[in-house]
């Protein structure tokens, strides 16, 4: 069985791997998310958000390994209502079916 301290490390590691590479994968510096972000009313200058993920890669890993422990696959991020795509169902991803439901959807267009 492997360490706590392992298992912990892997989900810190990977908490900062997944925001790092969403970023960079949609081309956006850390001032374009703190735009961003401005529309979720979260009011950030660049250096307080990058310290803000620096510090909270740690809640984020816990949140990873809590998912994992319960079994979750696909997880679909809750929007506010006024975000949703015309008739998406808040939830509707969050279990397998559901995101197959979705995909299907998404061809179907």
């Amino acid at each position: 069985m492997a360490k706590a301290t392992d298992v912990r490390n892997f989900y810190e590691a990977r908490a900062k791997e997944l925001i790092k590479d969403l970023r960079l994968e949609r081309g956006m510096l850390y001032s374009d998310l703190a735009k961003k972000l401005k529309d979720y009313g979260a009011t950030r200058t660049e250096q307080a958000l990058i310290n803000r993920i620096n510090r909270s890669h740690k809640q984020f890993a816990f949140a990873l390994m809590v998912l994992d422990a319960l079994g979750a696959e696909f997880l679909e991020i809750p929007k506010p209502k006024e975000l949703y795509p015309e008739g998406h169902k808040p939830g509707e991803a969050l279990t397998k079916a559901g995101a197959a439901r979705r995909i299907q959807k998404l061809l179907k267009k």
